[in-house]
């Protein structure tokens, strides 16, 4: 008999087990109630043993032990050593204990037998020592105690014969279970030769299952074929819909055009899976973008591995990559679901590939043939990028210095008004600091011009470093060599070591350009609100004043905003 066979046997026996145990508990408290006085400290002991090995069954059941034969087999044996020790303590004590102990040792004495698959002389011999052993360690033990008596010996040998009855009655069931089993071959080989014996009648039915089949491929066909004149359809509404999207795309989100590319792949194609990244600096974007959906895992919508997938797809447009294994070393994220093969598709804009389209399906062998909806969608969305990338360009232009390429002052001025109605209205914080690089007249005096230009690129990309590449705030060129910066909901504890940080980081850099080495330092006027400024209209004006403070007090030091900070 099969393991798999045992083991839901054993799951059958366990209801079987928990009523044995419960009847024997009452059967033990009755006979407390009825002589008290006889009661002992064993009465006690076969409780808690019992007790205990009902709760390891249960914690065995919950953690699916029994799914082990060896732990099976192992604990079935404890429960039987355990009841025949209980057999031995108590049969001196009540005549009726005995029998309801000797039920349960009778019960997993038989299942310890059944388990072990007593079907040969050899394991018959095994299993009869496995049930004898303990057997006469305890009446070795009794003698021990107690003293040889000859109530002992018949005890002992009417034990082993309950032994060999055990193990002939099991060896008995084996066979009479491999003789039905011969039978159930036997009967099976007589079929086989009836069905030799039906060949020709097999043949007739063979020609006309083929008949049938090409019927039923016919039908196949023209399901088919009418499948995709309505596929046809659909992509030729898919199509109109996509090219309202490209042609308002200067005004809508790139996320937004993504997310419903992705909609339009699943549903269309009748994928699972769609995904679509984005490298950084396509459009002015500081970070690679990526949305995905999942129909099988909703919850699925960051896939770690597209990075991935960007650097293994083909650089030429016509090129692609079909994947049908994902390993949970290299998809993390794709393993999860029961993607059965993978189609990534590069993104060319320019002759350079900008991002991905990955489309997962549940069936295999899907994109094996070329798909002419995607050679669709594909150049569409390639304009609708190449639209947002001018439109982005010409807003870049406009909003950031030439010089520094940060925010210029007047889309700071956007910014910061922006950024004031916020943090007025969820009552917030908002620190601002100002900066001017000292003695920079002597700078341009010295070195010229061109040096001096490189001194304030470079404290425009040290500040860009520390404030908007982290994305805590921004930052703009106010004037000729002075620079702002914002940090929305911080206050001085959070800002300052920011801003202490920036300072150092400046000071200890030094610009080499034109064959000349210029050191540099800066002044910062720092104020916050509400903490310090009660006005956050007066914030620049405050931190304007304060680091016009620490030019007169020295300079190449960080004055925040207090009483003793005037306009004058």
């Amino acid at each position: 008999m099969l393991d798999e066979k045992l083991i839901e046997h054993h799951y059958a026996q366990l209801k079987f087990h928990r009523i044995l145990y419960g009847l024997l508990a009452v059967f033990i408290f009755a006979l407390y109630c009825w002589e008290p006085r006889k009661t002992t400290f064993l009465y006690i002991w076969a409780i808690a043993g019992t007790l205990l090995l009902g709760i390891a069954e249960t914690i065995f059941t919950k953690q699916a032990f029994w799914n082990r034969m060896l732990i099976l087999k192992i604990f079935t044996y404890v429960q039987y050593f355990f009841y025949l020790v209980m057999l031995y303590m108590v049969h001196n004590q009540n005549t009726y204990l005995v029998l309801g102990i000797g039920a349960l040792l009778l019960v997993f004495m038989f299942e310890f037998s059944y388990y072990n698959n007593i079907s040969d002389d050899l394991n018959n011999v095994k299993i009869f020592v496995f049930l004898a052993a303990p057997l006469v360690i305890c009446q070795t033990m009794y003698f021990c105690m107690y003293g040889v008596e000859g109530a002992g010996f018949f005890l002992l040998l009417a034990y082993l014969m309950l032994c060999v009855f055990d193990v002939v009655v099991i060896h008995l069931f084996y066979i009479n279970e491999r003789d039905f089993i011969q039978q159930i071959h036997s009967l099976m080989s007589e079929i086989d030769n009836m069905e030799d014996n039906n060949s020709e009648l097999k043949d007739t039915q063979t020609r006309l299952e083929k008949v049938n089949d090409e019927l039923n491929m016919q039908r196949i066909r023209l399901a088919q074929m009418n499948k995709e004149v309505q596929q046809s359809n659909t992509e030729l509404a898919v199509q109109a819909d996509i090219l309202k999207y490209v042609n308002r795309s200067f005004s809508v989100d790139i996320t937004e055009i993504m997310d419903y590319l992705a909609d339009v792949v699943i549903r269309v194609r009748g994928i699972d899976f769609c995904g679509i990244y984005i490298k950084k600096d396509v459009y002015y974007n500081k970070k690679p973008v990526s949305r995905c959906k999942c129909v099988s895992v909703p919850e699925l919508t960051e896939v770690e591995e597209m990075a991935y997938l960007f650097a293994q797809a083909p650089d030429r447009e016509d090129k692609r990559l079909v994947l049908n294994a994902f390993p949970p070393g290299l998809f993390p994220s794709l393993s999860r679901t029961k993607l059965a093969t993978l189609l990534v598709l590069p993104l060319v804009l320019d002759g350079e590939k900008y991002g991905i389209l990955v489309s997962g399906s549940l069936m295999p062998n899907v994109f094996d043939s070329y798909i002419t909806f995607y050679d669709i969608i594909v150049p569409q969305f390639d304009l609708a990028i190449h639209n947002i990338k001018l439109y982005n360009q010409m807003r870049h232009i406009a909003q950031t210095d030439g010089l520094t390429g940060i925010h210029n002052r007047t889309h700071f001025n956007k910014l910061f008004a922006e950024q004031m109605k916020q943090t007025v209205s969820n009552q917030e914080a908002l620190t601002v600091a100002l900066f001017d690089i000292d003695k920079f007249k002597r700078i341009n005096d010295t070195y010229g011009h061109l040096v001096g230009d490189e001194v304030i690129k470079e404290i425009a990309h040290i500040a860009f470093r520390h404030i908007e590449e982290p994305e805590l705030g921004f930052i703009c060129r106010y004037g000729g060599e002075e620079f702002v910066l914002a940090l929305p909901d911080m206050g001085l504890t959070q800002a300052m070591p920011i801003i202490e940080a920036l300072h150092k980081d400046i000071a200890a850099t030094t610009v080499h350009a034109y064959g000349h080495v210029v050191t540099m330092n800066v002044s910062i006027g720092v104020s916050s609100y509400p903490e310090i400024c009660q006005d956050v209209n007066s914030l620049i004006k405050r931190a304007d004043w304060s680091m016009y403070y620490a030019k007169e007090h020295g300079r190449g030091q960080i004055k925040v905003d207090g009483p003793d900070v005037t306009e004058e």
